[in-house]
């Protein structure tokens, strides 16, 4: 009985840790012969990995909100509101050309970028950079 005891009493501790959804992936992604800590601190990594594309996105749309606002600045008709809550910021009938531009060029340049981004901070290595620069330098 102690046994079981303690077993419910290391399942709760890890969960209380690692939270639910820790314990899911934990299980998901366990490997054979790891052990409890190494399996916990592979999802602490993990997450805090997570954490840093979460924090990195945000910063990423910072820019991308700063390239948006510019070329509707500079291709349309040279005024837009600051804040991004009042509608014209997103999308103006007089101007939407400009806005067209602006989120033809954010996505082609937000979505691989952001891509490399997150890979690089998963694989922890500037490789998926070097990758892309191989395959963009091949004719």
């Amino acid at each position: 009985m102690d046994d079981f005891a303690n077993i419910i009493s290391i399942v709760s501790g890890l969960m209380t840790i690692l939270g639910i959804t820790g314990i899911v992936s934990w299980s998901l992604s366990k490997e054979a012969g790891q052990s409890i800590s190494q399996a916990s601190m592979s999802i602490f990594a993990k997450s805090f990995k997570l954490a840093l594309c979460v924090v990195s996105l945000l910063l990423f749309l910072v820019v991308l909100r700063e390239i948006h606002f510019a070329i509707v600045l500079s291709v349309g008709e040279g005024w837009m509101p600051g804040s991004t809550s009042d509608p014209n910021f997103w999308w103006k009938e007089s101007g939407w050309y400009a806005y067209v531009i602006s989120y033809f060029i954010n996505i082609l340049i937000g979505i691989p970028l952001y891509a490399l981004i997150a890979s690089s901070i998963f694989t922890w290595s500037l490789e998926p950079f070097r990758v892309f620069w191989k395959y963009l330098r091949i004719r």
